[in-house]
């Protein structure tokens, strides 16, 4: 029905409790359609991250599919300087006939739920509330939190971005911790067992960020949801991403030329999903087109302000129709539902 392939959530509940064995299986059903796998690693952190990109790796090769990696990092401080470890796998699958190619964000911080503090088999059966009264497996909670806020580089690095409580929304978790009276690893706790959460983890280096960013398997996303302007908190890479990776690795840095850096968001993206006349301009493929000025094209969003505009951008096409010009979004909606065509 024109679906692009199989997608997992490793290291999320419940794609956490899936074996390898079973993934491939399921990847195997969409080989003969000529569809791709695409996975959040298990992990991404330095004990656990190599053998989660060698999972993903495995799982295509025994499948017989394309393998996409989601937003390739080196997270949490002892995992600083693996970027190239990281990028060395991807080269070693290629020359062995995998074809695998990741995709990032330009920031040295991620976005997630704080949920992910916690160990999978925490959200295991009769759930979090119940396992909490048990006093050791309570313990071990703490703890387990305790340490992943240590490998981030404390509670400071961790920015609430959405919660049941609005005072601590926006705050860091350190500030929030106090705001409840509360250490930081029964503030998580309680975040997480009142509802829907996220937040902002910075537990990336910047040199590993644009050693991923500019090596030729790599290719550009936001990693981000679809928010309206100004609706709530939320990471500066859903208004930023496209813009802040051209002026900081082609104007600012010299690292990659203009056709490149373009194509690792058009072209390069589009072939590897096997989308027909996408991502190129040709006569026939369908007009999605950005003009934009390279002298002044950048990103405005911050942490604080994260739903700023991006600048140097003079107009949008989709499907041949304008849909932003100088700055002001229309309100025509041309867009159309992409589906995989083998």
């Amino acid at each position: 029905q024109g679906a692009l392939g199989l997608s997992s959530g490793l290291w999320y509940v419940p794609g956490a409790y899936a074996a390898t064995e079973e993934v491939i299986e399921l990847a195997r059903e969409v080989a003969p359609f000529g569809g791709l796998y695409a996975s959040h690693l298990r992990s991404e952190n330095a004990e656990t991250g190599p053998q989660a990109l060698e999972e993903a790796i495995d799982i295509g090769r025994e499948a017989g599919v394309a393998v996409q990696v989601a937003h390739l990092k080196a997270a949490e401080r002892p995992a600083w300087g693996q970027a190239t470890q990281r990028l060395e796998q991807l080269v070693r699958a290629q020359a062995e006939g995998v074809e695998v190619h990741a995709d990032m964000y330009p920031y040295d911080a991620s976005a997630t739920s704080l949920n992910v503090c916690l160990p999978p088999e925490a959200f295991e059966g009769e759930g979090l509330q119940a396992k909490l009264e048990d006093p050791v497996k309570a313990r071990e909670y703490r703890a387990h939190i305790a340490g992943r806020l240590e490998r981030v580089g404390g509670p400071e690095k961790v920015l609430i971005t959405a919660a049941s409580r609005a005072d601590v929304v926006g705050k860091r978790l350190d500030e929030a911790a106090a705001i409840m009276s509360l250490p930081a690893e029964e503030a998580v706790i309680a975040l997480v067992l009142s509802g829907s959460n996220s937040a902002i983890y910075f537990a990336m280096a910047q040199s590993d960020v644009d050693a991923i960013a500019t090596h030729p398997l790599v290719m550009v996303g936001s990693d981000s949801s679809v928010r309206r302007p100004g609706e709530g908190m939320c990471h500066p890479r859903t208004w930023g991403t496209f813009p802040r990776f051209l002026a900081r690795y082609v104007r600012d840095l010299g690292r990659l030329d203009w056709g490149g850096a373009v194509h690792r968001m058009t072209g390069q993206p589009a072939a590897k999903f096997r989308l027909r006349d996408r991502g190129v301009l040709r006569p026939g493929a369908w007009a999605d087109i950005v003009i934009f000025d390279p002298h002044t094209i950048r990103d405005r969003a911050t942490y604080e302000e994260p739903h700023a505009a991006p600048v140097g951008i003079r107009t949008v096409l989709v499907n041949g129709v304008r849909v932003a010009a100088d700055g002001v979004v229309t309100e025509t909606l041309p867009g159309q539902v992409v589906r995989g065509f083998g």
